[in-house]
């Protein structure tokens, strides 16, 4: 599954993979599944944007999925 919208990395033009919870960022593997679950749809929201390269994404992810499960677990 891919998204609609393109991203333009030093003048390269490629669409971005969308992730899934059975494919995604090795990154996020030591999260845990509610966490990664959340880091994922955050991820593709963020990659959606296009204002987030793919790395940028990812560590936003999870920063802001940690954020989420500690807020949603407390």
């Amino acid at each position: 599954m891919h998204y609609g919208c393109w991203h333009i990395n030093k003048r390269k033009i490629k669409k971005m993979k969308k992730w899934t919870m059975d494919d995604f960022p090795i990154t996020l593997d030591n999260l845990k599944p509610k966490a990664r679950e959340k880091a994922v749809e955050i991820a593709n929201q963020l990659m959606e944007s296009g204002e987030y390269s793919q790395d940028e994404a990812i560590q936003e992810a999870i920063k802001r999925a940690e954020e989420w499960f500690l807020e949603s677990e407390g």
